[in-house]
């Protein structure tokens, strides 16, 4: 009798890191500035917040993000949690992301998500960046959310 099985890959299977991921490309020019409102008593979040969320079907191995605005003050700022990119502009903000200088590309990222947010440091700006990354096979839906209340902290 012979056994057959077939190993699923997940976020833990190491093989998928070892190996080039699969092109992914994105590039957004002029993108309309965060809508704020006010939601329950917090000034300043962002009420269209999904436009500005890449999810990818894959999780990724790797990614790079370039910054196209000519001017070094203009800043991207980079979430991997919703709830944080919300929250971007108000009182409640908190400091768990990254800053990008305009004209500035980051160095290939090595990290695995599903999901990213990209947001102009300042509210009326608009964003324009190109982002690529490296994909695996394992699909997104059998990659964890990273939250807070699933443990993830400092996102």
């Amino acid at each position: 009798m012979s056994i057959s099985s077939h190993i699923k890959p997940a976020h833990n299977y190491v093989p998928e890191y070892q190996q080039s991921g699969i092109p992914w490309v994105k590039t957004e020019i002029g993108k309309a500035a965060p809508v704020l409102g006010n939601v329950l008593g917090v000034d300043d979040v962002i009420t269209n917040i999904d436009s500005f969320k890449t999810s990818f079907s894959r999780v990724t191995r790797w990614f790079i993000i370039h910054n196209h605005d000519n001017n070094a003050g203009k800043h991207l700022r980079v979430y991997f949690s919703e709830e944080s990119a919300k929250n971007a502009y108000s009182a409640n903000a908190n400091d768990n992301y990254f800053l990008i200088d305009g004209e500035i590309e980051t160095n290939r990222l090595e990290i695995k998500c599903k999901t990213i947010y990209i947001l102009p440091d300042v509210a009326d700006k608009d964003v324009n960046y190109s982002l690529i990354a490296g994909l695996t096979n394992i699909r997104s839906e059998d990659f964890p959310d990273q939250t807070t209340s699933n443990g993830f902290t400092g996102i």
